[in-house]
């Protein structure tokens, strides 16, 4: 089962739009914010469910294409983001863009971590956007993840990785359900930690289950996930509640 397929059964299964979405959207675009995004051509790479997309159509992009490459998870973005009409949500494989120097802005939120060759996919990333354009990615971090890496990610590895989609979503309930009362009983302190008390148990269970379900699964350093932008102008790099890094650079005017 390819990583798109397992991402496939996840986004028809949890398609329901929190309203908590849009500020951690908010916190994952760094120093992107609405005002930027409004009258911009917006390119969303492995959007998913639609969500970011959701608030970007919302904040006022002039036109937004949102791709993926899965039939269910197409559906779903559909679904939610059949509403706007400057809204394109298209099938394709992030290695096959089938655009060139066309938006303002090109993100990609949670996606090149899972990718077997997050190089190729970036460079095409770049390719797609108008010269002076911006794109924004957003990883995971090694930096502020070891304990995970340490006792959780082996476990991803060698184990709820290989199991079918349904199976592990009904085991992520043996961590998701004590995870949740450790949130509410104990309310432990940090920033992320204050965030995640304010979210749904829906919610809660679908990041540990989204953490759980790829085959790959990469934690960047600072400088790698700078690295991912090679060439572009003004790169800059955000760490984001000390788990995530925000990575943003302007592709130039002239090559």
């Amino acid at each position: 089962m390819t990583v798109e397929q397992r991402f496939g059964y996840e986004w028809e299964t949890y398609r329901e739009l929190d309203p908590y979405y849009e500020a951690q959207f908010q916190q994952w675009l760094g120093p992107i914010t609405p005002d930027f995004i409004r009258g911009r051509t917006v390119l969303d790479a492995g959007a998913g469910m639609g969500r970011n997309s959701y608030w970007c159509a919302k904040w006022g992009a002039a036109g937004i294409v949102a791709f993926d490459n899965d039939d269910r998870t197409i559906a779903a973005a559909r679904s939610l983001l059949g509403g706007f009409p400057q809204v394109r949500v298209e099938k394709h494989s992030i290695y096959e863009i089938p655009y060139e120097n066309q938006f303002d802005f090109v993100f990609s939120v949670g996606v090149i971590q899972f990718l077997d060759n997050p190089e190729r996919a970036v460079a095409n990333l770049v390719r797609a956007l108008k010269p002076g354009g911006t794109l924004l990615l957003w990883v995971y971090s090694r930096e502020g993840n070891e304990r995970f890496l340490r006792l959780v990610d082996p476990v991803r590895k060698h184990f709820t990785s290989k199991l079918s989609p349904p199976v592990l979503d009904w085991l992520t309930y043996l961590v998701s359900v004590p995870f949740y009362g450790f949130l509410k009983i104990f309310r432990p302190r940090g920033a992320y930690f204050r965030q995640l008390r304010a979210f749904r148990f829906r919610h809660i269970h679908l990041i540990i289950f989204d953490h759980l379900l790829p085959p790959i699964a990469r934690y960047y350093t600072r400088e790698e996930a700078l690295a991912l932008i090679r060439g572009l102008e003004n790169p800059s790099c955000h760490f984001v509640n000390r788990n995530s890094w925000t990575v943003v650079g302007q592709k130039p005017v002239r090559p």
